[in-house]
């Protein structure tokens, strides 16, 4: 039996840092990103509810940034319509990356589960996450 989870989560989107170096050489993890990872992993274990999924996982996620409020209403309408798209920062791999580390361990057992990754950007008057993982036969 296939299994399917569907989330949605509000807030804007965070895109995961790289690794930061201290002079002594310790990797570390940024705030914004451990701060925004804190925040995915509270919402993501307020819906999930279910033991984790198991075998190979195709995850699809849409993140949906907040249309610049420094823009024109004619871009803004555009943006909100989907004839704007965010071509430029957050990079879409690395709102994927945000989303499935926090869902490691409440989802799924591990990220290295996921056989298939489509990840999308887009504006919306709401910003937020939506994610659909699908177990695989």
């Amino acid at each position: 039996m296939t299994q399917r989870i569907t989330l949605t989560i509000p807030g804007p989107p965070v895109a995961k840092g790289r690794p930061r170096m201290t002079r002594a050489g310790r990797a570390y993890t940024p705030a914004k990103t451990r701060a925004a990872e804190g925040y995915l992993r509270h919402a993501i274990s307020a819906q999930a509810g279910q033991p984790l999924l198991d075998g190979p996982l195709s995850v699809t996620v849409l993140a949906m940034l907040p249309i610049p409020a420094s823009w024109s209403a004619t871009k803004r309408k555009d943006a909100a319509a989907g004839i704007v798209r965010p071509t430029g920062k957050p990079d879409a791999d690395n709102l994927a990356k945000s989303i499935c580390d926090a869902a490691n361990g409440l989802l799924w057992k591990d990220d290295g589960q996921i056989v298939s990754l489509t990840a999308s950007k887009t504006y919306s008057e709401r910003p937020g996450w939506f994610l659909v993982v699908e177990q695989q036969a």
